[in-house]
């Protein structure tokens, strides 16, 4: 009986003192208003090492870290400006992992979910274990405000677009009628005085040429009949 309720205690031990944590601060967020930062914290005695640390979201990894370097999973979230990762697993008992995204980055619905960290270590007996935190969800409300005011203001860009686009037809259409009106009021005016100015015109030349016509005959006749007088006699 003493065997057995120590190895159910030593189970019990090692299960608590090798484990890791998550924490999400804050779950519950506003979108575009806050950011939130998400902390897997190892929390044991009895490991001497550390293989990496894993943040999970739903059924997909965000981000891990060995002893090497730190993966990205989700590659949208690589190298974005507003996304920092810190993490650390010389010291098994100082192990952490940890992602802070500002509110510019968080994406509905992508960054909702259920969120788990996973820990795979060496334990002081020399063995590989895999260890688990709880999960814990991540809400973020304001989407549809954010849709709405989106909605909003692209309805309000189209509007004014559409306004513009109206004030343009209708001044064109205005400006050629009004084009129209005046050149069949041009053409009514212009056409009668064409006529008239054309009819004296006409008259004019014609009185010049029988006028022209007139002296030249007359000048001839003139030549013709033209007398020298001498002494009391016409010299023809």
């Amino acid at each position: 009986m003493a065997i057995v309720f120590i190895s159910v205690w030593t189970f019990i031990a090692r299960t608590v003192l090798a484990s890791i944590s998550i924490e999400i601060e804050p779950s519950l967020i506003e979108l575009n208003k806050a950011g939130v930062n998400i902390s897997c914290v190892v929390n044991g005695t009895n490991l001497i090492g550390i293989i990496n640390i894993q943040l999970k979201r739903s059924e997909s990894y965000v981000v891990s870290v060995t002893k090497f370097k730190i993966a990205w999973q989700d590659k949208a979230l690589e190298n974005k400006t507003g996304v920092t990762v810190n993490a650390s697993i010389n010291n098994p008992m100082t192990s952490y992992l940890r992602l802070e995204m500002s509110k510019k980055v968080v994406r509905y619905p992508d960054d909702m979910g259920s969120y788990q960290c996973s820990l795979r270590a060496v334990t002081t007996s020399g063995e590989i274990k895999g260890y688990h935190s709880q999960s814990i969800m991540l809400n973020i409300t304001g989407f549809l405000e954010s849709t709405t005011k989106l909605f909003s203001t692209s309805n309000h860009k189209s509007t004014e677009v559409s306004a513009q686009k109206g004030y343009q037809e209708n001044s064109t259409e205005s400006f050629i009628n009004t084009d129209k009106k005046h050149l069949v009021l041009y053409r009514t005016i212009m056409i009668p005085i064409t006529t008239i100015i054309s009819g004296m015109l006409a008259f004019i030349i014609a009185r010049e040429l029988r006028l022209h016509y007139f002296v030249s005959k007359a000048t001839t006749t003139a030549k013709n009949t033209e007398k020298k007088y001498t002494n009391g006699v016409y010299i023809v």
